[in-house]
């Protein structure tokens, strides 16, 4: 928040109370800014603009003087203060000083979206693959031999057999990431030259200050804010220019720098609706097509065919099921079981001779398996009412 010293403090109160009524819900929240007001002395200003905020709940936080011994910038917190630190830096940027606060990991989470989150993945390690081929060389694959057994039945037991073993080998693991941080590294050796000159410039100033020193403080300044606005342009273009996917990088350089709407929209829509209304999009599709379908009926009967080639399925040996596999891309994109096809790939020599069964079975007995027949469907928003499943698009 910054306050004009020029401005209408009663507007500016007004204004304050009713952003304060807005987020009085919220059970974390920072207000920072430069207010212009003497915080650090017994004025009618700072002891109106503080008890607004402690009747919402809000502790100040800065004590010290950020400008020729006035506090004049502060940083309000509506949790506990015992748990935060608060110092106020030479940042060399501006004629105040700065203000930095420390928040405990736990906390940060409820900040914003570009703070650390808690996640879980399964992390693929060497540890874990050598695991996952011990303990699909020791599977015991003698049921696929069975004539008793049906083929959805075999399809079942082999898939439950892989994912055991694949849970074993790769666990679950926890773990805090930035959500989006681009992990640019900007600041350099040139920047931290020009900071110390600046840290000079102002510890002269507060003993002398004659115009000379002034002008040259004004001059470092300008020269310090311009190699840094320099330096993150180059870290920026470098990170694109080397990355095996510019695209990518160029998004996530933009994502940095975008700021996400911080109200979220709670969806009402359960999973069966949004089935419902997948499936009935298709049914109309597939009712426009009838009359396609009536034409082609309508060709064929008027029309003597005379097929010259005939077409009839055969069994798939075990170097026709690798090949297939190896012409897969090897992507890091997991199917609903949670197995990516680089672990397919990485194992395929230990399970290419019972699929080759399975698959031969599912021809041999015209069944294709209901293990077969999941699929993961995201809905993705794409415009209008958020709780209308029309808006939303597989």
């Amino acid at each position: 928040i910054y306050r004009s010293p020029n401005g209408d403090f009663d507007k500016f109160m007004s204004n304050i109370e009713l952003v304060l009524n807005v987020v009085s819900n919220c059970s974390r929240v920072i207000i920072a800014g430069d207010f212009n007001i003497k915080f650090n002395l017994k004025d009618k200003f700072a002891t109106m603009f503080c008890d607004l905020l402690s009747t919402f709940g809000y502790s100040q936080t800065i004590f010290s003087a950020t400008r020729e011994g006035n506090c004049l910038d502060n940083i309000f917190i509506n949790f506990d203060t015992t748990s935060i630190e608060t110092s106020v830096p030479e940042t060399g940027l501006s004629d105040h000083l700065g203000q930095t606060i420390t928040i405990p990991k736990f906390f940060l989470e409820y900040i914003n979206d570009n703070k650390i989150v808690n996640t879980s993945f399964r992390p693929i390690t060497a540890k874990g693959s050598y695991l996952l081929y011990m303990l699909l060389t020791s599977c015991n694959w003698d049921f696929l031999d069975s004539h008793e057994l049906s083929c959805d039945i075999m399809f079942d037991t082999f898939f439950k057999k892989f994912i055991d073993a694949f849970v074993v080998a790769f666990p679950f693991k926890k773990c805090y990431v930035r959500s989006r941080d681009n992990k640019v590294v900007w600041f350099n050796e040139k920047l931290k030259r020009i900071r110390d000159r600046v840290a000079f410039i102002n510890d002269v100033y507060r003993v002398d200050k004659s115009y000379f020193v002034q002008r040259e403080k004004k001059r470092l300044r300008m020269e310090y804010r311009y190699a840094i606005k320099t330096a993150k342009c180059l870290a920026n273009d470098n990170f694109i220019s080397n990355s095996s996917n510019p695209g990518k990088a160029a998004w996530q350089v933009i994502d940095s720098f975008r700021t996400k709407p911080r109200n979220k929209t709670n969806i009402s829509i359960d999973a069966n609706t949004f089935n419902s209304h997948f499936v009935y999009s298709q049914s109309a599709v597939n009712s426009d097509s009838r009359t396609t379908l009536s034409h082609v009926k309508s060709y064929k009967a008027n029309t003597s065919l005379n097929p010259k080639n005939k077409f009839s399925f055969h069994k798939v040996s075990e170097t026709e099921i690798r090949d297939i596999i190896k012409t897969l891309r090897c992507t890091q994109s997991k199917d609903v079981y949670g197995i990516s096809m680089k672990v397919i790939k990485m194992n395929i020599s230990l399970f290419v001779s019972p699929l080759t069964k399975l698959v031969n079975m599912s021809i041999w007995t015209g069944v294709f398996p209901n293990a077969l027949k999941f699929a993961l469907v995201t809905p993705l928003y794409k415009k209008g009412d958020h709780t209308k499943p029309e808006n939303y698009r597989a």
